[in-house]
């Protein structure tokens, strides 16, 4: 108690230096506490998962979230971080929900080199980073949810005869209510070939989790089919943007949805037709007469004759006969019907909100002046008005990551800051009191000195006899003797007091 009572009275005598010294002491031993215990209490944060799809880190926060589990977001929303202790437990939780992420890593397994390897775990490494990058290159398309990759990468050899052709197979998930056109497949094909040395896309066999062997539908004998299916989509696709750049200018962007079904003929047909004309042209014309002319003037053998007056001399006959060659005129008409001809086209459009009947009325107009409308060839257009879902989820989700992001960041700068101050304070404080000892001045000394000796000095307050006896003059002797060998001139500057206060008592 005696202690705490005169802790104000300790602090007076205290000089200036000794003052700066505490305060400085006990400032840095305040800060440092608050440090330790804020670094103490802070929450530390791991990986939960790393090098994600960005639609992979929307679900996995939409399940954090339905367990509250605190997160941040790095790495522009391909990691993503839960507190430490919490890590295997969420993990199993999400598993349990379907919410599972591919850890396998693609070319980046090669970022951490190992000089020890050999050259079969380079390959194997190799081979397993193209299967993961390829498989990441296919999730891209929009129907497919996921997809497994499996490649065969024979070992080179010295000699042609013992070379073997790479094979690649592939395993695809798709999603509900999506299918895979010819088109697509045979471009997933021609994207492994193409990344694969000396592969083929015959040698691509690609299935569905199904079974479905998909890659039965880009073989030789279906090319026609494949190149028809394109024909018709490019067409389709034509007559939509058409319809959509149209609409969008009256009703505004992202206001109107059209889908576009073409039924085309790409069958090739010939037709030949004769046309006969009623009369013909006389080519060639041949006339013929022939005269008969018979004498009567000679008897009959053994005929006597009788009235050779009444008799006629002679008697004549004429045959004329005429033939005309004619050549009969035809006409040959012969029509090529070349294939992709329309047989028929539907055209749906929905435009968001509600609009008036009358105005279905100009769309459909509209819409039929487009794609040439024909009734007689069966063409229909549909016109719905209703409300879109414009609420883009993995946009919001994107904004929100970003957000976090940066407020993570700020908090790792702000405590870089606090660091830096801690660290420049404990500097200062140093340096302050290393110059207070560097530049403390000899007449301080000898005050603090002579302070000293007043508040010990015999002469200054009664001492007991009985602490007289104790007390040794030698050890006075001694202690005086040593002051003046150790500081001589601060023992003169003391005389020198001593000195000037006995003139000034007298």
């Amino acid at each position: 108690m005696n202690f705490i009572k005169n802790i104000p009275e300790n602090w007076k005598g205290l000089s200036s230096a000794k003052k700066s010294a505490i305060i400085v002491i006990f400032v840095c031993l305040f800060l440092s506490a608050v440090f330790f215990f804020y670094s103490s209490t802070r929450i530390k944060y791991a990986p939960l998962y790393t090098n994600m799809d960005i639609n992979e880190a929307a679900k996995v926060v939409e399940g954090l979230k339905e367990i509250s589990i605190p997160y941040t977001i790095s790495d522009s929303g391909t990691t993503i971080l839960i507190p430490e202790d919490q890590i295997y437990e969420v993990r199993l939780n999400l598993a349990s929900k379907g919410l599972t992420v591919n850890s396998n890593k693609g070319f980046e397994v090669f970022d951490k080199s190992d000089l020890g390897a050999t050259d079969f775990e380079r390959n194997i490494n190799y081979q397993r980073a193209l299967q993961e990058e390829l498989r990441r290159t296919i999730l891209h398309i929009e129907s497919i949810k996921q997809a497994r990759v499996h490649l065969v990468l024979p070992v080179r050899s010295a000699f042609i005869e013992n070379q073997h052709k790479p094979q690649a197979s592939i395993v695809l998930e798709l999603k509900p209510l999506h299918n895979l056109d010819p088109v697509q497949i045979k471009g997933i094909a021609e994207l492994v070939a193409g990344s694969v040395e000396n592969l083929s896309a015959e040698d691509v066999n690609i299935i569905d989790t199904t079974g479905r062997v998909l890659s039965d539908l880009i073989k030789d004998e279906n090319n026609d089919q494949i190149k028809n299916f394109a024909d018709r989509r490019t067409f389709e696709e034509s007559l939509e943007t058409r319809i959509q750049r149209l609409l969008e200018n009256i009703y505004g962007p992202n206001k109107v949805a059209t889908m576009v079904t073409a039924d085309l003929d790409f069958n090739q047909k010939e037709t030949s037709s004769i046309v006969w004309e009623d009369e013909g042209v006389v080519v060639s014309e041949q006339t013929t007469q022939r005269i008969v002319t018979t004498d009567n003037n000679a008897g009959i053998v053994g005929d006597p004759i009788t009235d050779i007056a009444n008799v006629p001399e002679s008697s004549q006959t004429s045959e004329i006969s005429s033939t005309k060659n004619y050549e009969v005129s035809q006409i040959v008409e012969k029509e090529i019907l070349a294939p992709g001809r329309i047989k028929s086209i539907s055209v749906a459009v929905a435009i968001n909100g509600d609009i008036p009947i009358e105005k279905e009325a100009v769309i459909k107009d509209i819409v039929s002046a487009a794609i040439g409308y024909n009734a007689e060839r069966g063409d229909t257009i549909s016109v719905t008005s209703t409300t879109f879902n414009t609420n883009d989820e993995v946009e919001k989700m994107i904004a929100e990551m970003e957000k976090q992001e940066a407020a993570a960041q700020k908090q790792k700068q702000q405590e870089r800051l606090i660091m830096y101050g801690l660290i420049g304070a404990a500097i200062l404080a140093v340096f302050i009191i290393t110059l207070l000892a560097i530049r403390k001045k000899p007449q301080e000394q000898v005050e603090e000195f002579v302070q000293t000796t007043r508040d010990t000095s015999p002469l200054d307050e009664v001492i007991p006899i009985s602490q007289i006896k104790k007390e040794s003059f030698a050890d006075e002797y001694e202690k005086v003797k040593d002051i003046i060998d150790n500081d001589p001139e601060v023992a003169v500057q003391i005389i020198n007091s001593w000195l000037e206060e006995g003139g000034k008592r007298e």
